[in-house]
């Protein structure tokens, strides 16, 4: 039976296993809210949640994770499998102070209270607090919560953003994972840059993201990020020099626009330096035509070498 789909959010008490090459983890978690009764009712209560998280996750941090709760094939309790984990703030201010309290060590309930009073929301901006006799550890443990509640923010809020606009959940902490800082600039810039993730490709953006952003059916973003698209189709598909007027007629049964628009497009792509025209009427992607002139010019110095040389 196929399990229906979840959003929760977890706190985990203990990284119980990372594999550091993929980033997947079994997570010991507590359950702090859910969509669905199944986590609701373990809120509190213990949950073995197993995925990959792209980022380094420790004790003490607050995710979001998509997925699914199905028997664990070890002891048959229930657990969560989820594809995608984003970090999770809480929006209160005093909430999200409670929070970076746990994550540094040295502190306490009274500092807590007390860096409340001191300070009150600005206690964000703070990355040394004024507490007598507070160890210098202390200070330089409090540095990084403060740098990794703002990193984590801001990665939470470019999630979000994309979310808004259509993205799934797993696609959007792709983008974060590709881009970091500057993932909402680059996809408000042009959002079929999605298209060159994995497991993302043009008819997704094309159909479920670009009209979240404005673009409309001749917006030249639109006919750039056909060409490409299809191009990288016919290359998958058998050789990578290509005949124009066959990526041309395919575009153009994709994005039906003229003749004139397809040729201003192919212009904008190859001074973009993404692809390369030929003579005779052939196409090649840059990628391909840089790689297979490295290939020959190595196979070429080889061939010239002293040794290879006939006397």
């Amino acid at each position: 039976m196929n399990q229906p789909r979840h959003m929760i959010v977890v706190q985990v008490e203990r990284v119980v296993y990372r594999k550091d090459d993929s980033g997947w983890s079994i997570l010991a978690t507590k359950p702090q809210a859910s969509d669905c009764g199944t986590a609701a009712d373990q809120v509190g209560q213990r949950l073995t949640c197993k995925g990959v998280v792209n980022f380094t996750t420790k004790e003490g941090d607050r995710l979001k994770l998509e997925g699914k709760f199905q028997p664990s094939t070890f002891n048959g309790d229930i657990e969560f499998v989820f594809t995608s984990a984003i970090p999770h703030l809480p929006t209160d201010m005093i909430a999200l102070l409670h929070y970076a309290v746990s994550l540094t060590k040295g502190l306490g309930e009274q500092r807590e209270a007390y860096i409340w009073s001191r300070y009150g929301e600005e206690w964000i901006n703070q990355e040394r607090l004024d507490i007598s006799g507070l160890p210098e550890k202390v200070q330089e443990n409090w540095r990084m919560t403060i740098g990794l509640l703002r990193e984590r923010a801001g990665q939470a809020q470019a999630i979000a953003f994309l979310v808004s606009k259509g993205c799934t959940l797993n696609l959007a902490s792709k983008a974060w994972d590709e881009w970091k800082d500057s993932t909402v600039g680059i996809v408000s810039d042009d959002c079929y840059q999605l298209a060159t993730l994995p497991y993302c490709g043009f008819k997704k953006v094309d159909q479920d993201i670009r009209h979240n952003f404005g673009i409309t059916d001749d917006d030249t973003r639109r006919l750039d990020a056909a060409i490409v698209y299809i191009m990288a189709e016919m290359t998958q598909r058998g050789s990578t020099l290509l005949d124009i007027w066959q990526v041309k007629e395919q575009v153009l049964a994709l994005v039906p626009l003229d003749d004139e628009a397809f040729d201003q497009g192919i212009d904008r792509v190859r001074s973009g330096a993404r692809v390369v025209t030929l003579e005779g009427g052939k196409i090649s992607m840059t990628a391909d035509v840089q790689a297979e002139s490295a290939i020959w010019k190595r196979f070429n110095t080889k061939l010239t070498t002293p040794k290879d040389v006939v006397k």
